[in-house]
């Protein structure tokens, strides 16, 4: 579908939730007419950076499985603000395999019309139903990853998997980047390369600023005058609305940006 963009991370530690935030934040603030979702399709909440009491999969169970989910009654549950939606992933550890592949093309399907970009946050775990569900049904696959040997070796184990199942990742994005570290830009390429023939490499740099306050404040990292990073989610949130034909947000004089959540 035209509309979804799915983020998956190499491991645990890649900053996969906070990414798309930032990337939804960026878009929402710049179009308030753009309505965006982001759903966390894995096994964990993946609502870290998000307040309020707001929907998550595991409330919605039984309409996904028995298909008859209501737009107008989810939007609802899962608004945040004005034009920014929020849907959480599975609370219940017990239950996080419980959830398949078809269920996530039935709630994607059923959502997509209602926004013009839906932002997925696809976890780190493929063998999970809801990650594997969005990344088959991706316009995008990104794979983001730290500049980490632990983070590349998974990512090597992982990639020979996805292409098994048919997953594509047509993004790869070197999240927490620091010029001076050994795992540069080209050399991640050079490792991930062969795997993923065609890709695109790209960085978002490290955040100086505010990194544990953004977890209890539940903030962006935007909030916090990280002027470098903002400048990579700019650019990254651009590359998704040309894909879905929407103007590119011009870039604000530094200092200026403010949340608006």
């Amino acid at each position: 579908m035209e509309s979804i963009f799915v983020f998956h991370g190499a491991d645990h530690k890649a900053g996969t939730s906070m990414l798309v935030r930032s990337v939804a934040e960026q878009i929402c603030g710049a179009y308030r007419e753009v309505r965006v979702l982001t759903a966390a399709l894995h096994g964990a909440p993946g609502n870290d950076y998000v307040t309020g009491d707001l929907a998550s999969v595991e409330s919605i169970r039984s309409y996904l499985e028995n298909r008859v989910l209501s737009k107008a009654e989810l939007m609802k549950a899962c608004r945040c603000t004005e034009n920014r939606y929020f849907l959480a992933g599975v609370e219940d550890l017990l239950e996080r395999r419980d959830y398949f592949p078809e269920m996530v093309s039935y709630l994607l399907e059923t959502m997509a019309p209602e926004f013009q970009i839906i932002l997925v946050d696809a976890g780190n775990e493929i063998d999970n139903g809801l990650a594997a569900g969005a990344l088959q049904l991706g316009q995008e696959n990104y794979l983001v990853l730290s500049q980490q040997e632990s983070a590349l070796r998974q990512a090597e184990r992982k990639l020979p998997l996805c292409r098994r199942l048919g997953l594509r990742f047509g993004q790869v994005v070197l999240n927490r980047f620091r010029e001076e570290d050994p795992y540069s830009l080209a050399y991640v390429q050079e490792r991930l390369g062969p795997e993923l023939p065609g890709a695109a490499f790209c960085k978002v740099a490290e955040a100086e600023n505010g990194a544990r306050a953004a977890e209890t404040e539940h903030k962006p990292l935007l909030a916090y005058k990280n002027e470098d990073y903002a400048e990579d989610v700019l650019r990254l949130a651009n590359q998704l609305l040309r894909a879905v034909r929407l103007p590119e947000i011009q870039k604000a004089r530094r200092g200026l940006w403010k949340s608006f959540i």
